[in-house]
C-alpha cells in the first residue's frame, strides 16, 4: 500500500498533460496530419476523462491511502511531484536563456 500511495501520485497525473495535449491539438490545429485520426468527439471524451482523472488523482489517492494508513506516503508523492517545478523552471528561465534563438534566420546547407 506504501509504493502505491506514492507512485499513484505521479502516475496519475501523467495522464492529464496527455489528454488535454490532445484536446488542444485537436482544437488549435484541426488539419495537421497524422498517422492515424480519431473522430471529432474523441476530443470532448479525452478533455471529460481529464477531468475524471483529475478527480481520481486529487480526492482519490487521498482517500485509499486513509484506507491504509500511508498518508505519509501520499503526500511524499506529491512533494516529489512537486520538487520538479524548481528544475523545470530553471531549465526555463536559466538555461532556455542561454540557447541562442534562430527566430527568423535560415539554415544554409
Amino acid at each position: 500500500m506504501e509504493i502505491y500511495s506514492f507512485s499513484n501520485v505521479g502516475y496519475t497525473v501523467s495522464f492529464l498533460p496527455v489528454l488535454i495535449g490532445y484536446y488542444l491539438l485537436r482544437q488549435d490545429k484541426p488539419h495537421l496530419r497524422r498517422p492515424f485520426r480519431l473522430p471529432e468527439f474523441m476530443k470532448y471524451v479525452a478533455l471529460a476523462l481529464a477531468a475524471i482523472y483529475f478527480v481520481f488523482w486529487l480526492f482519490g489517492g487521498l482517500w485509499y491511502s486513509k484506507i491504509g494508513n500511508v498518508q505519509i506516503y501520499y503526500w511524499l508523492g506529491w512533494a516529489t511531484l512537486l520538487a520538479y517545478l524548481p528544475l523545470w523552471w530553471y531549465r526555463v528561465y536559466v538555461e532556455d536563456k542561454r540557447a541562442p534563438t534562430i527566430e527568423g534566420k535560415r539554415k544554409t546547407a
